[in-house]
């Protein structure tokens, strides 16, 4: 028994003198891979643009600078128009040509109760997606609206917000 018992101590001996000289590299190695970089994911600067849309020329989100990738998420669109047209936006980027309706918002009080017929309406439209911009590159925005005819209709005002955010690129 006392054989047994000696063995036993002997080993619990042998494990703690073990423990001793690994636990330390064990841990400096945690400690160490604390300090490791996330090149995968790099830091990421959000950005919103807020741009006024010109009747002829539209509006342009601004260039990609030099260094950076440009991952645009959402555009929103916000333009004042006669009553009863069908407003709608056209998006050209490198790779994406796509045309989205803006949806009338309705006004919070009635003609009637104003006394006033209103003269405009504001249409609005949030178009979420992402775009991968390269340096240099921008999206182009132009904005149209028709009446019930199909004739074009000039719109009084409009400004389109970009939002998204650049990553550095080496």
């Amino acid at each position: 028994m006392t054989t047994r018992l000696l063995k036993l101590g002997g080993l619990l001996a042998m494990l703690a003198i073990l423990g001793k000289f690994y636990a330390v590299p064990a841990i400096a190695q945690a400690a160490r891979a604390a300090l490791v970089q996330d090149r995968d994911n790099p830091a990421r600067a959000a950005f919103s643009v807020l741009a006024p849309v010109d009747p002829i020329a539209g509006a342009a989100s601004p260039a990609v600078p030099a260094g950076q990738r440009s991952m645009t998420t959402s555009i929103e669109i916000h333009a004042l128009a006669g009553p009863s047209l069908n407003c709608g936006v056209e998006m050209l980027a490198p790779g994406h040509h796509a045309f989205y309706n803006l949806s009338p918002i309705p006004a919070f009080f009635t003609a009637s109760e104003s006394n006033i017929k209103p003269a405009s309406e504001q249409y609005s439209g949030t178009f979420p997606f992402q775009i991968a911009l390269d340096p240099g590159q921008s999206i182009q925005t132009n904005l149209a609206c028709e009446d019930a005819s199909g004739a074009v209709q000039k719109f009084s005002g409009a400004e389109v917000s970009f939002s998204g955010y650049l990553i550095s690129i080496p």
